[in-house]
């Protein structure tokens, strides 16, 4: 590696994060940030990792630095978002989210975890147009379903779940889907039962 050139360290902390050498990893980036105090995009590797470390302080700070560098850096939103919400600030994490949306109204991961920041705030109506939104742009996203299911149930508003309900179990026996990554059990007081519930 060429010390001063911070796409060769960039490469390698990707290539021993992908080995499952974190710390390494970590220092790498740390390298690559010394050659080039001014990438954003850096600054957003070294959040990712620190949040995936569970070191979610370190991780808000770097990602504030990202978006310091780079205003419109929609990822870096997005993973201080994440590492604001593990650290129970739901509102800073909104804000964060807020931002990423603005940024990236096309992504789906944004608008889901916008909403559970909102389901958990008690937001509900907008909880659920957020999940609805991302649902519309990624009809597979990991989650998405049981999030908007989970939602709904919250609502106690029943209306509309059975054809979603009947689109998981049809992905389950068409063998797109190997399970359901959610625990899902729906009954209301007129004993609506979903089929999925005996796939969980």
């Amino acid at each position: 590696l060429e010390p001063d050139f911070a796409d060769s360290h960039i490469q390698c902390g990707h290539m021993l994060r992908a080995f499952n050498r974190p710390r390494e990893a970590l220092a790498s980036y740390d390298r690559a940030i010394k050659a080039d105090v001014g990438n954003a995009e850096i600054h957003r590797y070294r959040g990712d990792l620190l949040r995936k470390l569970n070191r979610y302080d370190e991780a808000v700070k770097s990602y504030d630095c990202a978006i310091a560098l780079k205003p419109d850096a929609a990822a870096a939103y997005l993973g201080r978002g994440l590492a604001l919400k593990a650290l129970k600030r739901d509102s800073a994490a909104l804000a964060s989210y807020d931002h990423a949306v603005a940024l990236r109204p096309d992504e789906a991961a944004a608008h889901y975890y916008r909403s559970i920041v909102l389901k958990d705030i008690h937001r509900l109506d907008d909880a659920l147009a957020s999940i609805s939104k991302a649902l519309e742009l990624d009809g597979k996203l990991p989650y998405a379903r049981g999030q908007f299911f989970n939602i709904k149930m919250h609502m106690c508003d029943w209306v509309g779940l059975a054809d979603p309900c009947a689109a998981v179990v049809e992905g389950i026996e068409a063998a797109e889907l190997t399970g359901v990554p959610f625990p899902l059990q729906l009954i209301d007081c007129q004993n609506l039962f979903c089929e999925v519930d005996k796939y969980a």
